[in-house]
């Protein structure tokens, strides 16, 4: 995989994360899943906006305190996003986030897969409804 080439953030991880207290006592080592939140946050407040899922993530060096790591996305053309963390231009981790797609409503698709649900005509049919 090619670095991806639009930074959207760098940050710091301090050596006070509270994920790095118990993971590993004696080798702080980021957990992967903080990588990741931090990625959807960034995209999810920047121009990516929506809500996103994890659909692939590799994790391919560990990270620890005091590095400095830099974000970067791609946007493909199926909607989904390419993001890469890098430490000093060398990848710790990449993968895909995908949109997620607003389900159907249950109720509507009771009735009809057009009709919308509004919960006007059945209000507890609106709780069915994200």
């Amino acid at each position: 995989m090619s670095a991806v080439v639009d930074p959207v953030t760098t940050f710091t991880i301090a050596a006070e994360h509270p994920a790095l207290a118990g993971h590993f006592p004696d080798a702080p080592v980021l957990p992967g899943v903080v990588l990741l939140d931090e990625m959807v946050r960034v995209v999810e407040s920047g121009g990516g906006g929506g809500r996103w899922r994890i659909g692939t993530a590799k994790f391919v060096r560990p990270v620890h305190a005091g590095e400095t790591l830099t974000l970067g996305q791609e946007r493909l053309s199926n909607g989904s996003i390419r993001f890469s963390v890098l430490r000093e231009g060398e990848p710790v981790a990449h993968g895909v986030l995908v949109p997620r797609r607003r389900p159907p409503c249950r109720a509507a698709t009771r009735r009809s897969a057009r009709a919308p649900c509004s919960g006007r005509q059945n209000p507890s049919a609106a709780a069915h409804c994200w």
